[in-house]
């Protein structure tokens, strides 16, 4: 295995594997907050279903605890359009005034399926 990387784990489902790297996430870098963009689908367990910005995708229990959205840098029918660097400074933004300055994460699908 490349680097450091000693192990594999073997998980039944996308939700239990999204559940599985927040938790690492979180435990190996002691912070708790992660970024999510608000256009990903992300799982229906209670912890996923936080990642998940849309409220369709949502059910009347508690979820997202820690978990902050950003923009989804969309060309095409994003807020800044192609602007990169506006939604870099999303980011910095969102890091900046709703978490504690040290994030344990970012997840986001590679092709935004929801919204």
């Amino acid at each position: 295995m490349p680097g450091n990387l000693k192990v594999v784990y073997f998980v039944n489902s996308g939700s239990e594997a999204n559940d599985m790297a927040l938790l690492l996430a979180r435990a190996y870098t002691g912070s708790y907050d992660i970024i999510a963009l608000r256009n990903g689908y992300h799982g229906m367990s209670a912890e996923t279903m936080g990642l998940c910005g849309q409220h369709t995708w949502k059910q009347p229990v508690p979820q997202g605890f820690g978990i902050r959205h950003a923009m989804n840098p969309d060309p095409y029918r994003g807020p800044f359009g192609n602007d990169g660097k506006r939604y870099a400074e999303d980011v910095a933004d969102l890091i900046a005034g709703a978490t504690s300055g040290q994030v344990a994460g970012f997840i986001a699908e590679t092709i935004q399926g929801v919204g």
